[in-house]
């Protein structure tokens, strides 16, 4: 892992312009990668979001781009971003309105959801099970003879969930227009990743929730006990893609800074350690995330689960933690989505 990031420095440093070395704080370490502050926040979430198609996706949308018939997965899930953040400072290039900057970030994410066939019917695009894997072609090829084997004697109602884990980090470079007291800005990065996909099976549930769906729990998450792991795969390497970032400011000056803080960001492409676009058993892979120094999850939220016959499993209200048991509750949120950042030099 260590040389792929050392390599990930590397590029960054023929990229972009030469610096001298000693020009900075770190010694033998580049001036541009250097910060300029460090900033805290309170509970602040990054909501992760994955995609695993055996189509190409062209604008980014897994449902849409998906045709009918064919197989996906697509996830979305908070986890809690990390609550120290490495800040830069802004160089202006007009007056104080256009300005030029860099960023950095990194966090861990895990999303899951089950293995879906794109239908004709909006919302009720059905899940593979186990019964069909003597007859269903996708699952035919997608699926081992020892798979097979271990799934034969199990409920065959069981379905089938790609889970993601991904660490990464990642450093860009943007251009904004400093509004004052809000900040709009559009940039480019490249990213590090240490991912893993896990092939599983599980009981099936239907779910009722009467809440913002990112926060909804998949179905085997219900039942986290009875899950079958098959199969897991990791991929480590590069990946490249663009940020766009608004930023609500109540204090700036030439070392402190109070602002709430939002970004989107869209992974154009993502690749294995050869320098391959990543594929799950055929299966295209396509991610992206937003992080906000907030979290926003209601925990008045109810979920309910029912089997196939309708009869109701269970009813409760939902707690806002995710399948990492962290808290992602409005009423955790001690400073109401602030970021504070000192800057240091």
């Amino acid at each position: 892992m260590l040389k792929h990031i050392l390599a990930f420095l590397a590029l960054i440093l023929v990229s972009l312009a030469p610096v001298s070395a000693d020009e900075g704080y770190i010694p033998y370490f580049p001036d541009f990668l250097e910060p300029d502050g460090i900033g805290f926040k309170g509970p602040a979430e990054i909501e992760y979001r994955s995609c695993m198609t055996g189509a190409d996706i062209k604008d980014g949308d897994c449902y849409d781009d998906t045709p009918i018939g064919v197989p996906y997965s697509e996830a979305r899930s908070s986890v809690l971003a990390s609550p120290i953040t490495i800040e830069y400072k802004k160089n202006y290039l007009y007056k104080r309105l256009l300005y030029f900057g860099a960023f950095a970030d990194f966090a861990s994410s895990q999303t899951n959801m089950e293995i879906r066939r794109h239908s004709s019917e909006p919302g009720n695009d059905p899940s593979y099970r186990i019964s069909e894997i003597a007859s269903n072609p996708f699952l035919q090829g997608f699926l081992t003879a020892e798979e097979k084997s271990k799934l034969s004697s199990l409920d065959s109602s069981r379905i089938f969930d790609l889970k993601t884990t991904s660490n990464f980090i990642l450093y860009g470079v943007g251009l904004g227009v400093d509004l004052w007291f809000l900040e709009i800005s559009n940039g480019f990065f490249l990213m590090y990743h240490d991912t893993t996909v896990s092939l599983r099976s599980c009981k099936f549930v239907s779910l009722g929730y009467n809440g913002d769906p990112t926060y909804q729990p998949s179905k085997c998450q219900i039942n986290p006990d009875d899950i079958i792991n098959l199969d897991e795969q990791n991929y480590s390497g590069f990946a490249y893609g663009f940020r766009n970032q608004v930023s609500l400011v109540f204090l700036q000056t030439d070392n402190w800074r109070i602002a709430v803080e939002s970004s989107s960001n869209n992974i154009a492409k993502i690749y294995d350690s050869s320098f391959t676009p990543i594929k799950y058993r055929g299966l295209n892979f396509y991610s992206g995330f937003t992080s906000q120094s907030k979290v926003g999850c209601r925990d008045d939220n109810i979920i309910s689960s029912s089997d196939d016959s309708g009869n109701t499993i269970s009813k409760r209200t939902h707690d806002c933690r995710n399948s990492q048991g962290q808290n992602l509750s409005k009423s955790s949120d001690y400073t109401h989505g602030l970021q504070i950042t000192y800057y240091f030099r």
